[in-house]
């Protein structure tokens, strides 16, 4: 899903979102995409979404899924300075996720 943007390639628009206090963004800055997996288009990075919580309730069938998240830091350019907590189905799967740190660069990183 293309959080803050329309729907690119096969990625989804930004629907099903729960939380709807935010402002869309977006930057022409070139984004470094050399260290990612699945690596989508550039303009998923162009688009994004500001605010202090982000909430989905995605409509799919019971079973296990595989769940990547690719992160965009676009203001911050230290370590520590955005700590992320990551939830899925109310259990916390990343506590103090840095995108910043994390992924080596503060314009791109992934979480698997």
């Amino acid at each position: 899903m293309n959080v803050g943007g329309k729907a690119i390639g096969d990625w989804l628009d930004d629907a099903y979102r729960t939380a709807r206090q935010s402002s869309a963004a977006s930057t022409e800055d070139a984004i470094d995409t050399s260290g990612v997996t699945a690596t989508p288009p550039a303009t998923v990075y162009q688009q994004y979404q500001e605010e202090p919580t982000i909430g989905y309730h995605l409509p799919v069938a019971d079973g296990v899924y595989n769940v990547r998240l690719h992160l965009f830091e676009p203001w911050l350019t230290e370590l520590g300075q955005r700590l992320i907590d990551v939830s899925l189905q109310g259990a916390l799967v990343g506590d103090d996720v840095d995108p910043f740190g994390d992924h080596g660069s503060g314009w791109q990183g992934d979480l698997a």
